[in-house]
């Protein structure tokens, strides 16, 4: 309990600095007594110089809405870097998650300097378009202390050559399965076939179509859960067919391609065709979901404090163009106005090669370690740790665009509806995807 009393102090007292900062960004002036006359003191012995307190290092984080769990975390992040760390103080500006990029983009505008600024992968493309962080390189190549060699690639932020971020944080997808749901309709488990290297997306489906159970217009059991609305996730199933997102030098957009038009249409067709998507998989009601560890928080909430199933994971099947993975990465981004560069990158170091590790792992991390060099950590007798080393072996960095804000939006509100609700084709929409991220490659280009 005295734990966590502390680290919330450490953290209120952080966001109190943070609040201030913010208010002075927004143009809040202190007010001041006004001068009074003095009458002309005796001049004073020559004091010692006082000894400089330490330097601050300003962090626009997101613990705003976050659970407990999270804020603790972070607030022992904070507490070990700075005992480490004694010539350095953090000070955080708090920011809701969604609501993070549009406070980096303001104090970019008005001149509020933060030294580290944390990221996620969805913003990346905003944060270097904006000039808002910067590249990591020169300082990496006077650090002996750190070796890009020994992160995975797909764990760093590479835009035109440079670096800008290593990840502290790396989520990928896996299959979660309702065990008992499989084995109660005399079916193989997707682990059962992975070892016989027999789990691909048509025995997926396959095994799906026999569990699933519709009630008039209403699927009440799903054999299937899928993303393919989210981009990050559509590039999974695209991968799993041949295709990419677009080229290596990021020139040319791939969605016109026979690969990519199969792959969604397989998509396309589990929710309109098969019509196998639906149930709650942590209500005990949807037998394949293709989901991340972060959910294990939910699935020791909902499902194994009543034994509600047996839980169930294995790698994402194999398509007709093999196995890949993606890595959704999470860094810690260096302010390109940073005043306290020094700390500013000793605070990042901090995540990235501090021992964290089991700090992350409550919140879900610590799966897919960034570090070629270390272990993943699991917690849960469901886990399956083989299962996030292969799914690390065949990770790569998601696809992201500099715009990918505006491919967000567009595939998910606008053309991944209009599909299942038959308005257009997959080729179609594809083919109008292909014309809209051409542009987006052509205007500003890639991240990866």
């Amino acid at each position: 309990m005295a734990d966590t009393l502390s680290r919330r102090t450490v953290l209120r007292g952080a966001l109190v600095s943070g609040a201030v900062a913010i208010t002075a960004a927004c143009g809040a002036v202190p007010v001041t007594p006004a001068e009074t006359e003095k009458a002309p003191e005796a001049p004073k012995a020559a004091e010692a110089p006082k000894e400089e307190g330490p330097k601050t290092i300003n962090f626009l984080h997101v613990l705003e809405g976050q659970n407990e769990t999270w804020q603790n975390g972070w607030a022992e992040v904070v507490e070990t870097f700075e005992a480490k760390n004694p010539g350095h103080k953090v000070e955080i500006a708090d920011s809701a998650f969604g609501d993070l990029p549009t406070k980096a983009a303001a104090a970019q505008a008005g001149g509020l300097k933060f030294d580290i600024i944390y990221g996620y992968f969805g913003w990346v493309g905003t944060f270097v378009a904006g000039n808002i962080v910067q590249p990591l390189d020169p300082i990496i190549a006077t650090d002996p202390a750190i070796d890009p060699a020994n992160f995975h690639d797909a764990a760093k932020w590479i835009h035109k050559g440079q670096n800008y971020g290593v990840a502290w944080w790396i989520n990928s997808r896996e299959i979660w399965y309702n065990k008992s749901l499989i084995v109660n309709a005399g079916l193989k488990t997707p682990t059962e076939l992975e070892a016989e290297g027999n789990w691909t997306w048509d025995a997926a489906l396959e095994a799906a179509i026999k569990l699933t159970k519709v009630e008039g217009d209403e699927v009440v059991q799903g054999g299937m859960g899928t993303q393919p609305h989210v981009p990050s996730v559509l590039t999974y199933y695209s991968w799993a067919w041949g295709a990419d997102f677009w080229n290596p030098d990021c020139s040319q957009a791939g969605f016109g391609s026979d690969a990519f038009r199969d792959a969604v249409q397989y998509q396309a067709d589990t929710f309109t065709k098969h019509r196998v998507q639906g149930g709650n998989y942590f209500e005990g009601n949807t037998a394949i979901y293709h989901t991340g560890h972060f959910q294990i928080r939910r699935i020791n909430e909902q499902v194994t404090p009543t034994n509600l199933f047996e839980v169930g994971m294995a790698p994402t099947p194999n398509g007709p163009g093999g196995r890949k993975a993606a890595y959704a990465v999470v860094a810690i981004h260096l302010g390109s106005q940073a005043e306290n560069v020094e700390g500013g990158w000793e605070f990042i170091k901090h995540t990235v090669i501090g021992d964290l590790q089991e700090i992350w792992v409550p919140q879900g991390g610590g799966r897919y370690p960034a570090d070629l060099r270390r272990e993943p950590i699991t917690t849960k007798d469901y886990e399956d740790a083989s299962v996030y080393k292969k799914m690390a072996e065949v990770a790569n960095a998601t696809p992201t665009l500099i715009q990918q804000g505006d491919f967000n939006t567009t595939w998910q509100q606008e053309t991944w509806p209009a599909i299942l609700e038959g308005a257009i084709t997959v080729p179609e929409a594809l083919q109008k995807t292909q014309d809209q991220v051409q542009g987006w490659l052509d205007e500003r280009g890639c991240l990866w």
